[in-house]
């Protein structure tokens, strides 16, 4: 069993979290403008639906909340995705460096003529 990890992936939910709590902001808005009402304006709602202000005030706490939550959230994504990165960053400098050291030949042909010369050419 393998866990893959993508921390892009995790971003992009993160700003999918983003856009809700723009939604979630003009939700408030909407509510905050269209659903308040005096006692004078409340006319047939307020007699059909007397407790209309207290649901009005149960509603914002329920969108502060989850304004909230999802303000978190979307931070902690980004935080894990940034966490993930790293770890796997160390662990992949740690892994390196358990291997030795392999000599490598030198790029320049000068240099490769000079330490290793051409393998004898054998004819059949």
């Amino acid at each position: 069993m393998t866990l893959r990890f993508d921390p892009q992936a995790v971003r992009t939910y993160a700003a999918r979290l983003s856009e809700a709590l723009a939604y979630v902001e003009a939700a408030k808005g909407y509510v905050k403008a269209n659903g308040n009402f005096s006692t004078n304006e409340s006319g047939l709602i307020g007699y059909i639906f007397p407790h209309h202000r207290s649901y009005m005030d149960a509603l914002n706490q329920m969108l502060a909340h989850l304004a909230k939550i999802t303000d978190a959230s979307e931070s902690s994504m980004r935080g894990i995705a940034g966490t993930y990165e790293r770890t796997d960053k160390r662990s992949a400098q740690a892994v390196d460096a358990s291997y030795p050291a392999v000599v490598r030949p030198p790029i320049s042909h000068e240099a490769q003529e000079r330490k290793y010369p051409e393998p004898p050419i054998y004819r059949w």
